[in-house]
């Protein structure tokens, strides 16, 4: 009914609606509770497609949180070897090589 009047002019919505003993009104209101509906349904696809993309934006961001968490004991370790060294290098001076 709302489709089949969205084309009419008011004069031939009139007619229409006193053949359907129905009041201009009346498909006014359904015309605009279509349109709420459908402006419902939008924002829950969109936000399901953000809580989607933020979930992939989290699992990326805990696997480079982890990365980084390796590299930086991985240099942690390195400069305490070369301290060591240095110190193995000082105190042994030229026998140790």
């Amino acid at each position: 009914m709302v489709l089949k009047c969205a084309t009419m002019t008011e004069m031939e919505l009139s007619g229409y609606c006193r053949e359907q003993g129905l009041y201009p009104d009346q498909v006014e209101q359904w015309r605009l509770q279509c349109e709420l509906a459908n402006a419902t349904a939008r924002p829950l696809a969109e936000e399901q497609q953000t809580r989607q993309k933020r979930q992939a934006l989290e699992k990326d961001n805990r696997r480079l949180t982890s990365e980084l968490q390796r590299k930086e004991k991985a240099l942690a370790e390195m400069a305490a070897l070369l301290v060591l060294q240095k110190k193995f290098q000082a105190l042994w001076g030229e026998e140790a090589q």
